[in-house]
């Protein structure tokens, strides 16, 4: 996964990779702290496989911090400042952490663990060479996120390497982003987004420019700094858009760079996109997203067309066609007792594929529950999430697991949601016959939206 990134280093040395309102890093030079950081934690744990707290504000600190770990071949566990005691606490030790990087001194609740201070003299050892660096297995864990916990203690996703440069080439591939571009890492670390903005832009030659908390708080904010940055690329949730819209619509003013827009962890308003678009033109692709923090981020993607952002009517559309799936990740709308629905008929998402989590972290029991094994009959089609649709407005209710034949074989199997919605079949050139009759697959819907707070300014 280190290596989506190093070989852009390799390439473009001397082009700016990430930025933040006071310095800003080539791709040498954040290659060289990044694998200094490395160097420093392979001292201290060598070979062990081991999990690595991050307890940092967004700076470019941030960013050496995630591809330090990446780099020693470890497990990186995000720990935002701005949580309560309480929950770093509970992180820390369900995690098991081994030691936390961090750009200040850590709390109370984190008192006890070794800490390694990225922003002082702590790394000591010399940056190993690229071939030294380890090469850890792709099944291995590249970072482990924790839920909201909105519907108890917060639970711990464990995410592989292999899923995120799988999701990373997979979307890289398929859209044209590339080393000319500008994106913005606007999420707390925290949350997966997050993930796929780091990555993709580092992956494709790009330049990231890391917001602070204080500016995505303020869409003016936000808006000026795009703009003084020539930002190209964006990844926001829905909600933070409607509000960066609205300013664009009462200012007048704008980021013309902008020229991709990526959306995810809600349902689309078509009101907003067509707001922006009346205000500050059509040149702005934008593309929307589905999938949860247990199929690591991404399940599917689509662009809009110009067609429907112009047209007139119903918009319920935006939230219901959710795109073709990423290579690597399947797809089928299944009835409730785990068999594939025909066309017309109402049923409920499940995801299978390279994706698939590993499991909550000391949760089996739940594990079991939700990383399933599905047995689905041979012949039987599966629809792609091109050929799903909601029949209205998502009925959201508790998940309860019950899909069809199931065993818990192995952990490749994708996660479901707290919470589901019931799609029809509309068929589609997408549906397909799984590529084994017993496919790993799970019921999933987006988790309960990931906003950030925001002033109406």
């Amino acid at each position: 996964m280190y290596f989506l990134f190093r070989d852009q280093a390799a390439r473009h040395g001397t082009r700016p990779a990430v930025r933040d309102e006071q310095r800003t890093l080539s791709y040498a030079e954040l290659a060289d702290r990044a694998e200094a950081l490395a160097g420093s934690l392979r001292e201290r744990f060598g070979d062990d496989d081991v999990r690595i707290g991050l307890y940092c504000g967004r700076t470019v600190d941030l960013v050496i911090a995630v591809l330090g770990v990446a780099a020693a071949g470890y497990t990186y566990v995000p720990l935002d400042p701005a949580y309560p005691e309480s929950r770093l606490d509970f992180m820390a030790k369900d995690s098991g952490l081994a030691a936390i990087v961090s750009d200040r001194v850590l709390p109370g609740a984190l008192a006890g663990i070794d800490v390694l201070r990225i922003d002082g003299d702590d790394q000591g050892a010399a940056a190993p060479s690229r071939e030294e660096l380890p090469e850890p297995s792709p099944d291995s864990t590249a970072y482990i996120i924790y839920t909201s916990g909105s519907t108890g203690r917060p639970k711990g996703v464990a995410v592989r390497r292999r899923s995120v440069a799988a999701l990373v080439r997979g979307v890289l591939d398929q859209y044209d982003f590339g080393a000319q571009d500008v994106w913005t890492l606007l999420h707390s670390y925290c949350f997966d987004v997050s993930v796929w903005e780091m990555w993709g832009a580092l992956a494709s030659g790009a330049t990231l420019v890391v917001v602070p908390s204080e500016v995505v708080r303020s869409p003016r904010a936000t808006i000026d700094l795009m703009t003084r940055h020539r930002v190209t690329v964006m990844s926001v949730v829905p909600t933070v858009f409607r509000y960066l819209a609205a300013h664009v619509r009462t200012s007048g003013h704008w980021p013309s760079t902008l020229r991709r827009v990526v959306f995810g962890g809600e349902a689309v308003d078509a009101a907003d996109v067509r707001i922006w678009r009346a205000t500050a033109g059509k040149h702005c692709e934008f593309m929307n997203t589905y999938g949860i923090t247990e199929t690591t981020i991404y399940v599917s993607t689509r662009t809009f067309t110009d067609a429907e952002l112009d047209a007139a009517g119903d918009e319920r559309g935006f939230a219901a066609e959710l795109g073709r799936p990423i290579p690597g990740w399947e797809v089928a709308v299944l009835d409730d007792a785990g068999v594939p629905v025909a066309v017309g008929e109402t049923g409920e998402i499940w995801v299978a594929g390279i994706g698939v989590a590993e499991g909550y972290v000391n949760r089996p029991d739940l594990t079991a529950e939700r990383f399933r094994m599905l047995e689905v009959g041979e012949g039987r089609p599966a629809c792609s999430t091109a050929a799903a649709t909601s029949p209205s407005a998502p009925r959201r209710r508790r998940t309860t697991s019950s899909a069809g034949q199931t065993s818990r074989s192995r952990s490749t199997v994708s996660a479901s949601n707290r919470e589901r919605s019931r799609w029809r079949c509309v068929g589609s050139p997408e549906c397909s016959t799984p590529s084994s009759p017993r496919a790993p697959a799970a019921a999933v819907n987006r988790c309960s939206p990931r906003t950030t707070p925001v002033s109406p300014d």
